[in-house]
């Protein structure tokens, strides 16, 4: 026919919204020049979420692919020159991820469509769309109030909401009242709405907190007692509150008044918030984006090219831009502007370090926190007043803290940043400012290197868990060997084999206070996983006693037989195998039998992957 092989374009069209759990069509227009003869033209709608913390050789991420659909549009034939419509429907599961940015974790929603042509290279086209959550009915309102103690003759904040279920981009309207606090200054209220990141995956859950959006509002003097209202207006770009296969996102509202010198008190209320469709017969208000100057960004971009930062997009809901970055050794330092309106603007300085594996919390102190909360001391006054600690256990900590805070104390003397939290991931501190100059920005970020250097001498001094026997030389071979740091704060590993990943960790029991009862072990991912194996679901208590019925592929019963008897809780999943390696009655926590168990749930994946996959 003298036909050319010449790819065809594509341009996706979207007639609305797609929403989550609700049947949505796309259109697809093929355009060729010429006659083209097509093998077949298919689309491919994937859903990829999952998140990532950490930094250096201590990052550890987990991704999945959910849903993962394919639609074949047409088969063999020729494409006449012109163009084609094609329609594809498909509806998204109601449990995958709206699409969001919401560090440290994302979601997207990518649509593939392959043109296959017979003897040439195939067109293929890549698109991003917006998957968002649905409101099924009308929104029920749910009316909050509350207050921060019941104790008689106490300092107290009592806050109402006129709902805990909200809208994104509506105004959250409330009113507090305060009680036995000295009224003849006016005060501030701080109201804080606060995100919260729970990540599955990879072993154990981690919690993470974003950055919140803040008003701060005056209580007028002689107010004591008597109702003021606030008006909260609630970016309509915010992630609504959802529940996926990789993570959870909660939001929560903290409204807090008083300092480390006079009374203070906190009240926290979990708030609900849903899609903006919800908000088609109410109004709201809308909100003016948040953006630095152009001076602020020349500034930036000045300081970043003498001093060897890099450009960071920030997330789209976060009040830091712009943000720049540079790698220092397994530290990661960022530094970004926040202009946060009457709270006026700060340089925000964030040093991501090696995990720490201690379930760190280091925040300022408040009386309301000494007084109700117990934490953990250094011995060193000026620190401990200052600062509230908590941590998985105080042996481990202290040892590690004492020889970080005197530099703290050094950053704190010279003032060049006001600290602001710490966990076990990384450091923040703040220099609020009014004209940003570039001495602000050498000045904070002076903080980077004798911060960095004393967390990473600091780091031999963190003993394993209490409860367990440790050969800490060993978990540092088996560490090497799957190319990586072992965090021996939590005695995890999370690193790779022959490039497929592999994460070790300790598994807890429900006790108060928890010990731990296994080495839990995980191999692979849903991003390298065939979809054979990503199909396969397989969940077994005793691997070396399957049960009766159980239904297993070929050759696997006769592989778990030869498996060690103290082997438990074997899953496949999505792509992953994990399994459990008791502990014995002495507690020893055995590196080398923790490398075996990767080793046999990598041959279990191969067992069930009989093409040539990355487990081969």
């Amino acid at each position: 026919m003298g036909l050319l092989p010449s790819a065809p374009t594509v341009e996706l069209r979207v007639p609305g919204i797609i929403f989550l759990g609700q049947p949505a069509t796309i259109q697809i227009d093929v355009t060729a020049k010429e006659a083209t003869k097509i093998d077949f033209v298919k689309v491919r709608v994937q859903g990829r979420q999952g998140w990532e913390v950490g930094s250096g050789k201590s990052s550890i991420s987990h991704a999945a692919i959910y849903p993962n659909l394919e639609i074949r549009l047409a088969g063999p034939g020729t494409l006449e020159p012109g163009t084609v419509e094609y329609q594809a429907t498909f509806t998204l599961p109601a449990d995958a991820a709206p699409t969001h940015d919401q560090s440290p974790a994302y979601a997207r929603l990518v649509v593939l469509v392959h043109v296959s042509i017979p003897w040439w290279p195939d067109g293929r086209y890549r698109y991003e769309l917006d998957a968002r959550l649905p409101v099924h009915g009308d929104l029920v309102r749910q009316p909050v109030t509350t207050r921060s103690t019941d104790q008689p003759n106490k300092p107290r904040l009592e806050l109402a909401l006129g709902s805990s279920r909200l809208i994104v981009g509506e105004t959250l309207v409330g009113s507090c009242a305060l009680f036995h606090i000295d009224d003849k200054k006016p005060r501030e209220i701080e109201l804080d709405l606060v995100p919260e990141l729970a990540l599955f995956g990879r072993g154990r859950p981690r919690e993470r907190t974003g950055r919140s959006l803040r008003l701060v509002y005056e209580m007028p003097a002689g107010s004591a007692g008597t109702s003021i209202g606030f008006r909260l207006p609630i970016p309509k770009n915010l992630t609504p509150s959802f529940r996926s296969a990789t993570h959870e996102l909660r939001w929560w509202l903290i409204a807090k008044t008083g300092s480390f010198f006079g009374p203070s008190a906190e009240v926290v209320v979990p708030l609900q918030l849903v899609d903006r469709s919800a908000a088609a017969r109410t109004p709201h208000l809308a909100v003016a984006p948040r953006l630095a100057d152009q001076n602020v960004a020349a500034r930036f971009d000045e300081f970043a090219r003498a001093n060897g930062y890099q450009p960071v997009d920030a997330s789209k809901d976060s009040d830091l831009h712009p943000m720049i970055a540079r790698q220092i050794g397994d530290h990661i330092f960022t530094l970004a502007y926040a202009y946060r309106g009457k709270d006026g603007t700060a340089l925000v300085g964030r040093l991501a370090h090696p995990s720490l594996g201690l379930d760190l919390s280091v925040v300022p102190g408040s009386t309301l926190r000494h007084a109700f909360f117990h934490d953990i001391e250094v011995d060193d006054a000026a620190w401990d007043r200052a600062h509230h600690v908590t941590a998985r256990s105080s042996e481990q900590a202290i040892p590690f803290l004492r020889q970080v805070v005197p530099v703290l104390q050094q950053i704190a003397a010279a003032k060049v940043g006001a600290f602001v939290g710490w966990d076990d991931d990384a450091i923040v501190f703040e220099r609020p400012i009014t004209t940003l100059t570039a001495a602000d920005l050498q000045q904070l970020s002076r903080v980077a290197e004798p911060v960095g250097k004393a967390i990473v001498a600091a780091l031999p001094a963190i003993a394993p868990p209490p409860g367990v026997v440790v050969d800490v030389a060993a978990w540092h071979r088996l560490a090497k060997t799957l190319d990586t740091d072992a965090v021996i704060g939590e005695l995890a590993v999370d690193g790779t084999l022959d490039g497929i990943a592999v994460g070790v960790a300790l598994a807890w029991d429900t006790a108060e206070p928890p010990s731990p009862r296994a080495i839990r072990v995980h191999v692979g991912d849903a991003v390298h996983a065939s979809e054979l194996l990503r199909r396969i679901a397989l969940e077994i208590p005793t691997p070396t006693l399957p049960s009766a019925g159980a239904q297993l592929p070929d050759g696997v019963g006769d592989a778990l037989a030869r498996w060690p008897l103290d082997v438990r809780d074997l899953h496949v999943a999505d792509g992953v195998a994990s399994a459990e390696l008791d502990l014995p009655a002495d507690r020893t926590a055995d590196a080398t039998r923790a490398l075996d168990l990767v080793r046999a749930l990598r041959a279990l994946l191969a067992l069930l992957d009989p093409g040539a996959g990355p487990y081969r």
